[in-house]
């Protein structure tokens, strides 16, 4: 499996001088190898993991992650810096938690690879969710299917959905409370708490009472 976006910007890597990494999920190395080697450019660059079902869960979850900075975008501007940054940061505590509470067996690694951090950061400060997550959140008045229709050109968004099915997942195991963040983002698309509430879920969020050993 390689990441869609990745794969749309393989020829742009190729033909420009920018530098694009990736990662491709292969059950057998011996494969692997042989279509990294296919696709591998000087700026394309690709590597090997072995672990679908984090890999899978990254490439969903940070859907909702980036809509979160996008909302925060859309309420502060430029002045959201740090708070975006708290947003990709407790987004990403969120990812790994969910993936070894109800997913176990995988590696916390492959969140360090290109489908995990730096999809996180790259959906965080582009793309649709964080467009429409902004436009959103400085557009109250407006529904996510509103704009979804006026500035998507007939694409679909990924965050609210996932919001969705992972909200849907995490009541019928009333776990919703462990994971503040990807509720509030659902609460969030569908008007049940003001885009205000995030900053709320931020300030009490439990990975503020976590004991950290030094």
């Amino acid at each position: 499996m390689m990441l869609a976006r990745f794969l749309v910007w393989t020829f742009r890597s190729i033909r420009g001088s920018s530098f694009t990494p990736c990662m491709l999920v292969a059950f057998r190395n011996r494969k692997g190898s042989a279509y990294r080697d296919a696709i591998q450019t000087e700026n394309f660059r690709v590597s090997l993991i072995n672990d679908v079902a984090f890999a899978e869960l990254s490439g969903a979850l940070k859907n909702i992650v980036a809509f979160g900075a996008g909302l925060i975008d859309g309420m502060l501007g430029e002045k959201g810096g740090n708070t975006k940054a708290a947003v990709i940061r407790i987004g990403i505590m969120e990812m790994i938690d969910f993936a070894e509470k109800f997913f176990p067996g995988g590696k916390r690694e492959t969140f360090l690879e290109s489908c995990g951090i730096a999809d996180v950061i790259t959906s965080s400060y582009g793309g649709r969710n964080r467009k429409v997550a902004a436009a959103f959140a400085a557009n109250p008045d407006k529904t996510i299917k509103d704009l979804e229709a006026e500035m998507l050109n007939g694409q679909l968004l990924q965050g609210p959905g996932t919001a969705e099915e992972v909200n849907l997942f995490l009541k019928q195991t009333k776990r919703e409370g462990e994971f503040p963040l990807f509720t509030a983002v659902h609460q969030i698309c569908r008007k049940e708490i003001p885009v205000q509430a995030l900053l709320d879920q931020l300030r009490n969020h439990p990975v503020h009472q976590a004991h950290v050993s030094l």
